[in-house]
């Protein structure tokens, strides 16, 4: 995306056929997340810095189309997944509480139980989730990998090996049960009661299309509303210290371009319901630089990463945010 003068690209969320690659490894830059003047706030989050990552190859594999990120809180290092099976290490820097920077540390090829790498749609990978990364223990965190196309959940090694696969409920196991192929478990969370959840990014085939599903692989589901925009998704969630969950929704129109992003927290009911509350709603016409964000981490507290997927397209920006929600 063109970020001089506001939100100016056409193609939005469009895949190119490649991506500009470079030998040497461009640093990233500091993004103008507003536009001059103030935008419309943000409720109830403060934005502590953007930086826009250019490009490049790491280990063999381009950073790109990177839609999962967890943070481990042991070992300081910020995982981010790409759409094509690869996992990126990645070191954030905070200069007086504020993102600096970031380097990007090493890439790992996801695999599956037969030691082989994923590729193609098996590798079309979407949501990340860390356990075991807060214990203050070194050498045993666990990622949660959620996968479209093929809908699964693989657990891995922060290299990127396998260490399980866990069973999909009805009716997650059947493809068919989707929106579509594109629209599978978009997201994955780690639940110290409820254990491992998941979300699909758009209502299933026949649900009603007003709310959005989470489910417990042991076969519970909770509804929320959806966001307020009519193509509004789920892309990531985080589970808060007090069990309660943290929504980033994503939604866009082409013409005119527009982008809006939400934070919605909400505490899951013995009812089956979330009531989610709107903790930042950042609105591409109101003044913001947005992209097609996709991934959320918690880093320490309140304050969260973002990074967005730049679909392998020069019309976008790998995005990395860092904000606190109050």
């Amino acid at each position: 995306m063109a970020a001089a003068g506001g939100l100016t690209f056409a193609a939005l969320f469009v895949t190119a056929t490649g991506a500009w690659t470079s030998q040497a490894e461009p640093p990233p830059q500091s993004y103008p997340l507003v536009a001059q003047g103030d935008p419309a706030r943000a409720d109830e989050a403060q934005v502590l810095g953007a930086l826009s990552i250019p490009p490049q190859r790491v280990d063999g594999f381009e950073l790109m189309g990177v839609s999962g990120l967890a943070w481990d809180d042991d070992e300081g290092l910020l995982y981010a997944l790409s759409d094509r099976g690869t996992l990126f290490h990645l070191r954030p820097r905070l200069a007086q509480g504020r993102l600096a920077d970031v380097q990007v540390l090493s890439a790992h090829a996801l695999r599956g139980p037969d030691a082989r790498v994923l590729s193609g749609s098996s590798a079309d990978a979407e949501g990340l989730a860390a356990m075991d990364a807060r214990n203050g223990r070194r050498g045993d965190s666990r990622l949660l990998v959620s996968f479209e196309r093929r809908p699964r959940i693989l657990e891995v090694r922060p290299d990127g090996s396998w260490l399980a696969s866990h069973a999909l409920p009805p009716p997650l196991h059947r493809r068919e049960a989707y929106a579509s192929g594109n629209k599978s478990l978009e997201a994955v969370a780690h639940h110290p009661v409820l254990g491992i959840l998941t979300a699909p990014e758009q209502p299933l085939r026949g649900a009603d299309a007003r709310q959005l599903a989470i489910y417990a692989l042991d076969g519970r589901v909770w509804h929320a509303p959806r966001a307020p925009h009519p193509n509004s998704a789920l892309t990531a969630m985080e589970v808060l210290p007090d069990g309660s969950l943290l929504l980033l929704e994503r939604g866009f129109e082409l013409l005119p371009p527009r982008v809006v992003i939400w934070l919605r927290q909400g505490r899951i009911g013995d009812d089956g319901l979330i009531q989610l509350e709107t903790r930042a709603d950042l609105d591409s016409s109101e003044g913001w630089h947005l992209d097609n964000f996709e991934g959320l981490a918690r880093h320490r507290g309140r304050r969260f990463f973002l990074i967005s997927d730049d679909n392998g397209s020069p019309l976008q920006n790998t995005l990395l945010i860092y904000m606190e929600v109050r």
